[in-house]
């Protein structure tokens, strides 16, 4: 799999009270992905180039953490009213990623990327909204379901 360097994991970016491994595990299944160039088509310094995107596909276990999570918090506070909502995120966020970080179903589809040639290499230009949508749509749904 592939991964885009301002992608990568930071020491800033780790979340306490959670496993750095696992989060280690989670960003990959997030952001992690693959490609194969269907169609390249060059005119002079501009080109379009199909690949076929692929990347893991979160979605349903996300839905199925989700439910895990709403019933062990609802057990959490019957249990003890006060319980501190710190340790609440903390096994919200154990379980969402614990359910998503062995993830092996994948998704596909075609991306057109649009490419310029600067100093005689080919770069991504900054005109490609469906290449960001697909790089960050993992990222996206997760922080759906941590809003809800």
């Amino acid at each position: 799999m592939q991964r885009i360097n301002f992608l990568e994991m930071h020491d800033a970016d780790y979340l306490k009270g959670i496993a750095k491994e696992l989060q280690d595990q989670v960003h990959s299944v997030l952001y992690d992905f693959d490609y194969d160039i269907v169609k390249e088509t060059i005119k002079e310094d501009s080109a379009e180039v199909i690949i076929n995107f692929k990347s893991k596909d979160i979605y349903d276990s996300l839905q199925k953490a989700q439910k895990e999570a709403t019933k062990k918090t609802k057990a959490l506070f019957k249990k003890n009213p006060n319980y501190a909502s710190s340790k609440v995120h903390k096994e919200i966020m154990n379980i969402i990623y614990s359910s998503i970080k062995d993830i092996h179903k994948v998704k596909e589809y075609q991306i057109p990327i649009h490419l310029i040639k600067k100093d005689d290499q080919w770069i991504v230009a900054d005109d490609n909204h469906e290449l960001e949508s697909a790089l960050l749509e993992n990222a996206t749904e997760l922080i759906e379901i941590m809003n809800q």
